[in-house]
Parts: C-alpha cells; structure tokens; sequence
C-alpha cells in the first residue's frame, strides 16, 4: 500500500514538472508553431518564418515562448530593432524570464552595443538554471571578446566544459569558442564515412600482396570509416579510443582475391604539457584478403605524435607485423614530421616519413622515405579543390641473393620509386555531408622489370566518385529541452569541412596521402 500511496503522489508531481505541450490557453498549439518556424528557417525561408511567428504572436500577445519565437525570425531576417524593441518590451512585463534575457543581450552584442549587453547580462535573479548558467558563461565570453579583453573571456568560458549542462546550439557555440583559444580542441566523439565508385586502369596496381602488375582494368569500391571517442577534458591527460574500417573491392576476375577489408583500432592519452600536446597510442590492425585463407597480416604497433603551438608535428611508431607468408613477418619502425606552409597566398600541408622493416627473411627487408603535399582551395561557401602529390623510394638492400628470385623472380636487387598525384572538386552538400570526384595518376618505376614473375612497374590511372559525410558530437553533455526553449542561432559555425579545415594533426592521422606506409594496402 505505501508503494501504491508514493506512486500517486508522483503522479502529480511529474505532471507539474514536465514540459509545456499541446494547446495552450490561447488555443494555440505552441510546440507546432514553433516547429513551423524551425521547417521555414532550415528552408532559409526567414521571411515566411517571421509571418508565421508573427501572426501565433497576436492570437496570444504576451505569451514567453512565442515573443523568442518571433524575436528568433527576425534575427534570421537582420531585422535588429524590432527584435531588440520586441525583447524589451516583453521583459518589462516579464523581468524574470531569463531566457528572454540571453535572446536580448546577444541581440545587443550582435548590435555592437556592449554597455546594454551587460545591462542584460547583469539582469536580476538570471540565472535561474543549469542550462541558464552555462549559457551566462557564454554571453559573457562573447562580451569580453567584444570588449577585446582576451583573459577575461578564457576566464569565463572555463566555467564550462564537456560536462556542462548546455542546450545543444550553446555546445555548438562553446565549440566555437573552444576553438579560438584552444588549438587542440576537438569534439570528443567523432565520426566519418567515406564511400567511392570508380574504375581503375591498373586492378593490381599497390596491392597488399605485392605481385606484379597485368595491365588488367576494373570497377572499384572503397569505404573508409574512422571514429574516434575520447574522455572528458578535465586535466592534462585526457584517454580515447578509436576504431577504424578501410575497405577496396576490385570487380575484374583476375584482380578480385586482392580486395580487402582492414580492421584497426587504437587506445592511448592526450597529454598536455604547456602548449605542447603529445599522444600515446596502442594500434592493432589486422588485414583480411578474399581468399581462401582471408587474414593476411596482423599487427600490435606503439605509436606517438607531438604537436607543437606552431602547428609542427612529429610523429612515430614501431611494432610486429606478422604475415600468412611468413618469409615477411617482420619488426617495422618509422616516423617523420608534418607542417604547413604558404606558396604565395596558397596553403600547403607536407610530410616527410621514413620506414626500416627488418622481415623474417633478408629480401624483404625495406627502408625508404615518403614525401607528401596537399593543397586546398576553398572556391565560395560550398566547393573545394584538393590536389596532392606524393613521391615515395623505397629499397631492399638484401634482395640479391638466391632468396630474391623466390620473392620477387630476380637476384638483380630491388629498388622502387613510385609517384601519385591527385586532383579532386568536393561540394558541400549539406552540414557534414560532401560529394566529391577525383582522378588520380600513379607511377611505379622498378629496378625489376623483367623478372620470371613479371614486372613491378606499373602506370596507373584511376577516378572516384566519392559521398562523404562527417559526424561529431558531445556524448557528455548534460542538459534537456524543455517544450518552452527557442534557440539561439548564434551564427558561430562549430565545424569545419573533412578537406577543408583539418589541423596538420587531423591529416596526418586520418589522410591516406599523409600516413607513413606500412607496405601492407594500396597508397
């Protein structure tokens, strides 16, 4: 019975506390109107959103949610005054609601009239939330920045963090924010998927198991899907984990044994010291062929990369890699340092790795050296050009031995100099989501051009059409949104383009261009 008797006080209970919906007193179905403003202004409609905010407005003048409303579409149109004139005269008759208070002051800060921004700020009894006091932080952020008094803004926008109660546009904006001061921020999960479809001239062209080329043409497919989740900042070491799928089908016959699926992940910390930020990683990965006996390779690999305030990065690793040939299993090392650099008024990224793979048998033994520029050219809001080129040598010092005829059908000894370039037009389809095509030309020139097993020269040309769509997010945030919260568009944009805006880290880490090779996939 005391069970049932503390069921029903509960009832009520959550009936007052829960959120506003359905018809109100004004017969007006609130939540529905605003979500008809919410559909004009994502149809960039702003000027049919202030009709329709405008017209609920005096069927129920007076009501809170319906004044944000109608103050949010003007916004959306630059009609500054009336939506400030609207906010004041609601807020004499309603002093207490905050929310109203922060559509006001950033009104004001986008008005560039910092003195009534404070007077907003400051005003009596605000805040009254968690959510209300996360966004306080953020207006009086902006408003130091406003007032060019950088200490203060850093001082307020640490009063947040990952955890922090925030209504989802203000996370978004603290990103922003975030962004300005810290360039290692990131969001703490993210996620990309790339898919392409193509055609290649040369099928066999760098593929995992390194056979000599057969000129043999072919339908392409690649997924690339990467995800990376780490902890909540909260100190100067901060764990994360990242997944990884990289997948190429070959449809020609002759060539399909060598698509592959490769599985990775890595675990390891960020570590801040000063304005240097060092990672520390485990990395597993494990290569599957469509064959028969599918798992090709295996490997446990240490990684670290530093990045420095100036943007310089270096980078290492080293591991086991075992293989189903076991002649190259072997221990690999290597490592190098990336940086960017103007051209003239052009932005260049570039890389410089080296490798050294001791294998199992002497003819596999490798060294060599990769050189890597990429270059971006944003063209208006919603188009990129991307071009790269990558030459690469690589030698294997000990494959002139009886040994070398079994691996690669020559004693001679072997040495490769291989060149990629590529050019590719991206368009941003929408928030996250870009269409790309881009041609690429490769070259291999080998010392080994007439061996019993064929050459390892080839000429390559090859065009993919590629969809891809970036994914990121605050899984810590605290917060909820009631049916009485309007949005504010803040119009700070928190992400950045896949091609378009990466840090030299964020290339080095996710570019195949730029990641040091390790002679087991296609580059």
């Amino acid at each position: 019975m005391r069970r049932i008797a503390a069921a029903l006080l509960l009832v009520p209970l959550a009936a007052v506390g829960a959120p506003a919906a359905g018809p109100d007193s004004c017969g007006l179905d609130i939540v529905a109107e605003a979500a008809a403003v919410d559909r004009a202004l994502a149809r960039q409609e702003p000027g049919v959103a202030v009709s329709l905010a405008e017209t609920a407005l005096a069927r129920c003048p007076g009501e809170p949610v319906l004044v944000r409303l109608a103050a949010r579409a003007h916004a959306a149109v630059g009609n500054s005054g009336a939506l400030r004139e609207l906010l004041r005269r609601h807020l004499e008759r309603h002093p207490t609601d905050c929310e109203s208070w922060s559509h006001l002051a950033w009104a004001e800060l986008v008005a560039n009239n910092p003195a009534e921004a404070w007077q907003a700020i400051l005003a009596p009894g605000c805040p009254s939330t968690p959510e209300e006091r996360s966004r306080w932080a953020l207006l009086e952020t902006l408003a130091h920045r406003h007032q060019a008094n950088p200490e203060a803004a850093r001082e307020a926008l640490r009063r947040l963090g990952d955890r922090a109660p925030l209504w989802a546009e203000d996370d978004r904006a603290r990103a922003y924010l975030e962004r300005q001061v810290d360039p290692y921020w990131s969001w703490p999960w993210r996620t990309s998927v790339e898919l392409g479809l193509g055609g290649t001239t040369e099928a066999f062209a760098g593929s995992p198991t390194d056979l000599t080329t057969s000129g043999a043409k072919s339908a392409i497919a690649r997924l690339v899907l990467s995800s990376v989740l780490r902890a909540p900042m909260s100190g100067r070491v901060t764990p994360f984990l990242e997944a990884a799928v990289r997948g190429h089908g070959i449809q020609d016959q002759l060539a399909r044994e060598l698509s592959f699926l490769e599985l990775g992940g890595r675990a390891g910390a960020e570590i801040r010291l000063g304005r240097t930020l060092f990672g520390l990683a485990l990395r597993r990965e494990v290569l599957h062929l469509d064959q028969t006996t599918s798992r090709f390779s295996e490997a446990w690999r240490g990684e670290l990369d530093v990045q420095t305030a100036a943007g310089l990065v270096v980078f290492a690793g080293g591991g086991r890699r075992e293989f189903f040939d076991s002649w190259r299993t072997r221990t690999e090392w290597d490592g190098g340092v990336a940086s960017a650099f103007r051209l003239g008024r052009q932005p260049v990224t570039f890389a410089f790795s080296g490798r050294l793979y001791e294998a199992e048998r002497a003819p596999y033994d490798q060294r060599g050296a990769t050189l890597t520029l990429v270059s971006r050219l944003p063209i208006g809001e919603t188009w990129l050009l991307r071009a790269s080129v990558q030459g690469s040598w690589d030698d294997y010092p000990h494959s002139r031995t009886w040994e070398s005829i079994i691996a690669f059908g020559s004693d001679k000894g072997r040495r490769d100099t291989t060149m990629r370039l590529s050019l590719g037009t991206w368009r941003l389809l929408r928030r996250g989501l870009q269409a790309a095509l881009t041609y690429e030309y490769g070259q291999r020139w080998s010392s080994i051009e007439n061996g019993y097993q064929g050459s390892f020269s080839y000429r390559e040309h090859r065009a993919l059409a590629t969809l891809r769509l970036d994914l990121s997010g605050n899984p810590w945030r605290r917060g909820r949104t009631t049916g009485d919260h309007v949005p504010i568009d803040w119009g700070l944009d928190s992400g950045a383009g896949p091609l378009g805006g990466e840090t030299v880290r964020d290339l080095v880490r996710q570019s195949d261009d730029l990641r040091p090779d390790c002679g087991c996939t296609p580059h």
